[in-house]
């Protein structure tokens, strides 16, 4: 799935069509992840973050399911972001992915700039792929202005920040928020065969309009809380 930069490149570029508070939003969208820094992360893993059939988790996220649920708080930058999130990774999954990641009889491969095929074993395969989108890094952290994330203990050291999500443990944001930090003072250029940043870059931006029509598509939707119809922030588009 995308790494959380790209994640954050996808929210940066959102916003400029939502126009949230940045820094609510960019936390939210990078939420679901958090999973990964909670006690019970071998238990749990990341479907019930993302909103899918538990131990399912190449299943579409429910994000359809998360709106309902959480109607009277989409007004909330944070849960919005949550929820381009969801969105991000079903994208990414569907339409993203499968450019890169090959399945030839049944066996995977990653597709190299030039054309070929790398194969090997599936761990031998997750983590060249991981290695190769790394060195993405430094070029997108650049391009889309992604300065790092708030140093903290406790979420409520985050000013304004508002969440109360079931299916998430908010216990292992601040130590996300920390390896996110490590991962953005160790980027440095690189040069993928996998990926070019041109290719890459595109890629986000189909990414983001295709979030953005179907935000736009739930938000014309008849989503009715139980003492009023949901007031959505008006989008501007850049």
């Amino acid at each position: 799935m995308p790494s959380f930069i790209i994640h954050s490149a996808v929210a940066t570029r959102l916003n400029e069509y939502l126009n949230l508070d940045e820094e609510l939003f960019t936390i939210g969208n990078i939420m679901p992840d958090c999973w990964r820094n909670t006690p019970d992360r071998d238990t749990v893993k990341r479907t019930r973050s993302h909103f899918q059939p538990i131990g399912e988790d190449t299943k579409d996220e429910d994000y359809k399911y998360f709106c309902n649920k959480y109607k009277d708080k989409m007004n909330n930058p944070v849960y919005l972001g949550y929820l381009s999130h969801l969105l991000t990774d079903i994208y990414w999954r569907k339409y993203v992915l499968p450019e890169y990641r090959i399945f030839i009889d049944g066996k995977l491969y990653i597709k190299s700039r030039d054309g070929s095929l790398i194969g090997g074993s599936r761990e031998y395969i997750d983590e060249f792929y991981r290695n190769e989108v790394h060195k993405t890094n430094s070029d997108l952290l650049y391009k889309y202005g992604i300065y790092g994330f708030p140093d903290i203990e406790n979420v409520n050291e985050i000013e304004g920040f508002e969440c109360n999500i079931d299916e998430l443990d908010l216990s292992g944001l601040p130590k996300t928020f920390k390896f996110a930090n490590r991962e953005i003072d160790n980027a440095f250029p690189q040069k993928s065969i996998v990926f070019s940043i041109e290719n890459l870059e595109n890629k986000i931006e189909q990414t983001v309009l295709e979030v953005y029509k179907e935000i736009q598509k739930l938000k014309s939707e008849d989503l009715v809380n139980e003492n009023n119809r949901i007031r959505w922030k008006t989008f501007r588009r850049c």
